[in-house]
């Protein structure tokens, strides 16, 4: 009889292909619609450099931006007002792993919270390639963006609300 795999890897969709491998086993990502995205997220100015190789998905676009948003929110109240910020999202879909980051700018989150955004407001939201994790290749630069992502948050160099509270 063969590998076996845990009941929490049952739950969490893990396959075992050998001693060395897993496969995670793909799924859909839903993402709800609620009052708030459509009444908020609409009025926001979103500019996509986009780098990745699936298909694009508004709704993917529209949750991980409203991801974005609330952690600079978030970060605002660690900081005591409207400063300069930014936010990161890994995300999984399916078997591809990609980053979305944007920076927030002090103008741009005051805005957010008033009754009208200006037509020359916009929002940079950057996007990764999608790194495939089914692939040898895939993986290694998966690998290398999350380290490069941690070696950036411990240089003090990130606008992230928590971070630059510490590091001054």
């Amino acid at each position: 009889m063969g590998f076996q795999p845990s009941p929490e890897e049952q739950f969490a969709g893990i396959t075992h292909i050998d001693d060395k491998s897993y496969s995670l086993n793909s799924t859909e990502l839903a993402v709800p619609s609620s009052d708030w995205n459509d009444i908020h997220l609409k009025a926001l100015r979103v500019v996509l450099l986009e780098c990745e190789n699936e298909r694009y998905s508004s709704s993917v676009l529209v949750q991980e931006v409203a991801e974005l948003l609330g952690q600079v929110m978030e970060h605002a109240t660690q900081v005591g007002g409207w400063r300069d910020q930014e936010a990161f999202v890994l995300s999984m879909h399916g078997t591809h792993l990609g980053l979305t980051t944007a920076h927030f700018s002090a103008a741009y989150l005051a805005y957010v919270n008033s009754s009208m955004m200006p037509q020359t407001e916009r929002l940079w939201v950057r996007r990764s390639e999608a790194f495939d994790l089914k692939t040898r290749s895939g993986r290694a630069r998966a690998l290398q963006l999350s380290i490069g992502i941690f070696e950036y948050l411990r240089s003090g160099s990130a606008e992230i609300g928590l971070l630059q509270t510490i590091f001054q």
